[in-house]
């Protein structure tokens, strides 16, 4: 198959691999899918978001397929929206498989599920989580409401699904590792071609920008950026000059470089949060600090998320502490 007989959306990127870029509404435009040749069909590797442009682009090359070499399969290497967002339309409308690790496939039920407005324990839950940063009413309230805006970009999920676990397998006789990890999400799954040194990374390694680490909802005391640096540190093993086919932005083959990079950049993130802490400080304070721009309400949910991991792994470490144990809002300061 040539990228000739599609649109400029598509890229072959390797032999047997065709990259699908598929348009976002955010800040950051786009996020490349990948269809894999397998001997008996396709497999579609993340699925953009549930929007009739991203659906009308998938279905002028899907129903181009050979009829002898179908799409067969839909991996979602994580459950976030631009992931998995049009999943389920997928499998319902060619009939496909949705394989997928167990922890994302409940994770994002549970979300798709959540209404604060008719389950009060709920609602209690949502708000105590914002509140405890020191984020004002008024503000989490709209965190809230943007981030239940989400559950409109989804397709419903498939009831059922195959589970992703680590170990290996085939596709068209070449050796695939699924290498799954904490950090940007619970069970963010890579894939990894051992005959090629190809690696489709999601979310896991970008070639410019770094992934949003946070603290999550119902995980508190959660400490994120340790299991996301040992994701990283855990990639190193595969060989340097690894292609690395990203979700968002451009390939590249630098995978050492470019983990150094990433734990870096957290590492010294979390180490300016301990300046900040010279005072005692809430956790919006110190966002505040660490984010000095204006934030919508979405990036203000990523930016107390992704605070919150720095302030648990600095605690972890010994570098800072809570005060205030009998207050609903913490503060912390340097130890």
């Amino acid at each position: 198959m040539t990228t000739e007989q599609y649109d400029t959306h598509t890229t072959e990127v390797a032999p047997g691999i065709i990259q699908i870029r598929l348009p976002l509404p955010f800040a950051l435009d786009h996020i490349n899918v990948y269809l894999i040749e397998d001997s008996d069909g396709w497999i579609l590797v993340d699925t953009g978001l549930k929007s009739e442009q991203s659906q009308s682009i998938l279905k002028t090359i899907f129903d181009s397929l050979p009829m002898e070499i179908p799409l067969k399969a839909v991996i979602a290497t994580h459950a976030h929206v631009d992931h998995i967002g049009a999943a389920g339309w997928i499998c319902e409308t060619w009939k496909v498989p949705l394989w997928v690790t167990k922890a994302e496939y409940e994770g994002i039920q549970n979300f798709l599920g959540m209404d604060p407005k008719n389950d009060s324990v709920l609602a209690d839950e949502l708000n105590d989580f914002y509140h405890r940063g020191g984020i004002p009413e008024t503000e989490y309230e709209l965190i809230i409401r943007s981030l239940l805006g989400f559950q409109r970009a989804f397709h419903p999920l498939p009831e059922k699904y195959r589970c992703l676990e680590e170990g290996t397998f085939s596709i068209n006789g070449e050796t695939w590792h699924i290498l799954i990890n904490d950090g940007h999400t619970v069970a963010h799954a890579s894939l990894f071609n051992q005959d090629k040194n190809i690696l489709i990374s999601g979310d896991q390694v970008l070639a410019r920008i770094s992934s949003n680490v946070s603290v999550r909802f119902g995980e508190y005391s959660g400490n994120p950026i340790k299991s996301w640096i040992k994701g990283l540190q855990r990639l190193k093993d595969l060989p340097a000059n690894t292609l690395v086919l990203p979700a968002h932005e451009k390939s590249m083959t630098n995978l050492h470089e470019r983990a150094d990079q990433l734990i870096e950049g957290y590492l010294e993130n979390a180490h300016k949060i301990i300046h900040f802490c010279l005072t005692p400080s809430t956790a919006e304070e110190i966002l505040r600090a660490l984010f000095p721009r204006e934030l919508s309400p979405f990036e203000h949910h990523l930016a107390y998320g992704e605070t919150m991991a720095y302030i648990n792994y600095q605690i972890a470490e010994s570098n800072i502490k809570k005060l205030g144990s009998e207050s609903d809002i913490p503060l912390y300061v340097a130890a």
